[in-house]
């Protein structure tokens, strides 16, 4: 590992030699920071623990407000188009508030692994999950 490393956010682009680790993270208002300050959403503040412990990732915050799987589904071809080592998926919220079926909220999220897993066969997702009200 190499001390100092920074971190990038989206809009920001790595050195095409370099080593650092691409973590996308897939989601809605939550991801996006819908109502915060962009430093204060959560992708921030995982980049900001990765700056403090000089590990050599990329973090792109790929939140969009009112996402559903469904549209997550839809774009993530485009949002892995630079690559990812790493794909967090934090979609799901929005369809259970739209009473999409939990059978087509799945659908869409292994849907969205395989065309993660099309793209980079290596690549490690995580699923955050969340507890729907009754």
């Amino acid at each position: 590992m190499t001390a100092g490393v920074g971190l990038l956010f989206a809009g920001n682009t790595a050195k095409a030699n370099d080593t650092k680790k691409r973590i996308v993270i897939l989601g809605d208002s939550i991801t996006a920071g819908y109502g915060l300050e962009l430093k204060e959403a959560y992708p921030a503040l995982i980049r900001q623990k990765l700056a403090q412990a000089k590990l050599p990732f990329v973090v792109v915050n790929a939140g969009v407000s009112g996402d559903t799987s469904a549209g997550g589904l839809r774009r993530v071809a485009w949002t892995l188009s630079k690559g990812a080592d790493i794909l967090i998926i934090a979609l799901g919220g929005n369809d259970g508030l739209r009473g999409i079926s939990t059978d087509e909220t799945k659908k869409n999220l292994l849907g969205i692994i395989k065309k993660a897993r099309t793209k980079n066969p290596m690549i490690k997702t995580l699923i955050a999950g969340m507890q729907m009200p009754r």
